[in-house]
């Protein structure tokens, strides 16, 4: 030994061999003195009935520094796959024991599986070699193919704090079956290793032995293959019960979707619903509304409950007919000219006015294909002026809307935490589900959204609650990608229910009714008309004043047929070949113009269409443009099922 040279020579032979004795024993205990795994034997036994028991014998040396009373074996139960799915696999412990005696043991739940806390908090440990041996089982382990099963499984787990200095595993598979192709790996998870050739101690038996010493958090990974036929398959019945088992968070999630929708369609039937309309009469005048007679776009409003392009186009045409502009159509598109300022315009058709025009004379081109924003801000504005006290016809009914949604939210977190706490998320959602049938009895019993802000203030309480069992109950919180599906689908819910919950006031109702009697009068034929009371007399100037009515409510068509023989006969008088309103001209040649007999019915559609289809394209702003682990790729440890690791206590 090297430090045998500064022993001084005058000692003699005799007290350098003691030094070196002495030199020895000390290196000897430094050695013993290093808790580690000395061996670690992995006996596993692939049963017919589809069962994986696991034999671990398990080799360690305590020092009472990090091994004082036993060690522990954590085993991971969960798993996520490739889909996003949720995949749990049983794990029960059949016997323990320490240096061939039965060993106390417990059972502990963890994060994402089970941890068996070896050993007895009033006994420590004697400081050499202890045995440990830990016989368990564990289920939904095997991978079924076509025609082959495979056993994927980290055979010593890469969760350990000790190096591991020597060992191996051992697979069996049933009785008659021939093992087939076979990977093993040792080293870090999810590193590409060398593979370890196999030892085949008979057809059915293979042995992997560890190529060196592993490093803390190093383990080994097998995968052996057989034909199938010698291991129980499970029925397509039991893989939907697991799959519902294990994604628990799937039918949480149904029922709050149907909590959510029948809270939802309940409420909408409450209050977001018309009242019964009254009996339809024929009306030969626009309805007189809130701020005088109606406009073309009020009237389509009251009909569709929004505004849109053919609003839009109507009122257009109701600013020409009243001498306001001209509309001229070129092969360029639409040119619209204002002609006159002393003209008194509804509030829409005035928003119009005060983003397209400044001064007399002004024109604007409408270019389709084209987007200006001059025209889709005059457009925005339009929608703002004519929806101006629309709480005098409908009633939006967002109330019991913001109430879905803070139930969805709470639904949603119970969902969450449902994922690993089911018992608890079943109790979240009956509060859930209690909260919103008390909702829908407090909108039963009061006049449309009156009290509905306790129901939501309870919504909201009820999210907060479910959030706070989440953060009490579980650690972590495990988001799955079907989980964002759900949350999406109840959004879209609400939005749907948003919009179907608008209602018309008793008010709105009414003026519904008149404007219904006014599109009945311009789409019945004359020769239907016999219940009909005294009409006004067919006019051009009748026919004018009442198109941007006609177009709004979408009867342009049958409006102009009833007028084909009174405008044929007014261009005559006028000695025109055709009948054209000042207001209107065309160089395209667009159905009434073009060769042949004059139709004020294509005259109406053709304009109509013109409008809608140009302001359409103008004011909108262009768009931007299981398998096997034989399969491709490297073989890389932490793969498959099993693995973990431990420690000492």
């Amino acid at each position: 030994m090297t430090i045998l040279k500064y022993v001084p020579v005058f000692l003699g032979s005799a007290a350098r061999h003691l030094v070196a004795v002495i030199c020895v024993a000390v290196a000897s205990v430094a050695v013993q003195a290093v808790e580690q795994i000395e061996r670690y034997e992995s006996d596993i036994t692939v049963r017919a009935d589809g069962v994986v028991e696991i034999l671990e014998t398990i080799t360690v040396n305590a020092e009472g520094r990090s091994i004082r009373r036993g060690i522990f074996r954590d085993f991971p139960t969960e798993y996520g796959d490739e889909h996003g799915n949720n995949i749990k696999v049983g794990f029960d412990v059949i016997s323990v024991t320490r240096n061939g005696r039965p060993e106390p043991y417990r059972v502990e739940a963890k994060d994402n599986g089970k941890s068996v806390r070896i050993g007895s908090a009033e006994h420590m440990l004697s400081h050499r070699q202890h045995t440990y041996s830990i016989r368990y089982e564990t289920t939904w382990q095997i991978t079924h193919l076509t025609d082959t099963d495979e056993l994927y499984f980290n055979a010593i787990g890469h969760g350990w704090q000790f190096p591991i200095l020597s060992g191996g595993a051992t697979i069996r598979v049933p009785e008659g079956a021939e093992i087939g192709r076979t990977k093993a790996t040792a080293g870090r998870m999810g590193q590409v290793n060398d593979m370890i050739e196999p030892e085949r101690l008979a057809p059915n038996v293979v042995r992997f032995d560890l190529p060196h010493d592993l490093r803390p958090r190093e383990g080994l990974t097998v995968l052996v293959e057989w034909p199938a036929g010698f291991v129980a398959r499970p029925s397509g019945a039991d893989k939907a019960e697991r799959f519902l088992l294990d994604n628990g968070w799937i039918g949480v999630g149904v029922l709050a979707l149907v909590i959510l929708i029948s809270y939802l369609y309940g409420a909408w039937k409450l209050v977001g619903k018309d009242p019964k309309g009254g009996a339809i009469v024929a009306q030969y005048a626009p309805p007189e509304g809130p701020f005088g007679e109606m406009s073309p776009a009020l009237c389509r409003f009251m009909m569709e409950l929004k505004t849109d392009n053919t609003a839009f186009s109507a009122a257009i045409i109701s600013m020409a007919t009243k001498g306001y502009l001209k509309i001229k159509e070129t092969s360029k598109g639409i040119t619209l000219t204002r002609i006159a300022s002393d003209v008194e315009l509804p509030p829409g058709e005035e928003a119009i006015a005060n983003r397209l025009f400044y001064h007399e004379g002004d024109e604007f081109l409408i270019e389709e294909g084209e987007y200006n924003s001059k025209l889709a801000s005059a457009v925005k504005a339009f929608g703002y002026a004519v929806g101006r006290g629309e709480n005098k016809y409908i009633k939006r009914n967002m109330g019991p809307v913001w109430t879905g949604a803070a139930l969805w939210i709470a639904g949603m977190a119970v969902m969450i935490m449902g994922g690993a706490h089911f018992p608890f998320s079943l109790l979240g959602l009956l509060v859930v589900g209690g909260i919103a049938y008390w909702g829908l009895s407090v909108l039963r019993k009061a006049e449309h959204e009156e009290g509905q802000g306790a129901v939501t203030a309870a919504a909201v309480l009820a999210a907060f609650a479910a959030f706070g069992m989440n953060v009490v109950f579980s650690e972590a919180v495990a988001l799955y990608p079907g989980m964002f599906l759900f949350i999406l689908v109840g959004l879209v819910m609400a939005l749907v229910f948003g919009i179907l919950m608008k209602a018309r006031t008793p008010y709105g109702r009414r003026l519904l009714d008149e404007v219904e009697g006014l599109k009945l009068y311009m789409s019945v034929a004359e020769k239907d008309r016999l219940e009909f009371h005294n009409p006004p007399d067919k006019t051009p100037e009748l026919f004018e004043k009442l198109l941007p009515y006609a177009i709004a409510l979408g009867v342009e068509n049958r409006w102009g047929d009833q007028f084909d023989d009174v405008l044929a006969r007014a261009a005559k008088a006028r000695g025109e070949e055709h009948y054209q309103p000042g207001w209107y001209r065309s160089s395209r040649g667009r159905g009434s113009f073009g060769r042949g007999r004059f139709s004020a019915g294509a005259f109406g559609g053709a304009i109509a269409g013109a409008m809608t289809s140009s302001i359409a394209s103008a004011a909108t702003p262009p768009s931007s443009s299981g398998s096997s682990g034989f399969s491709g790729g490297g073989f890389s440890g932490g793969g498959g099922g099993g693995g973990g690791g431990g420690g000492g206590w």
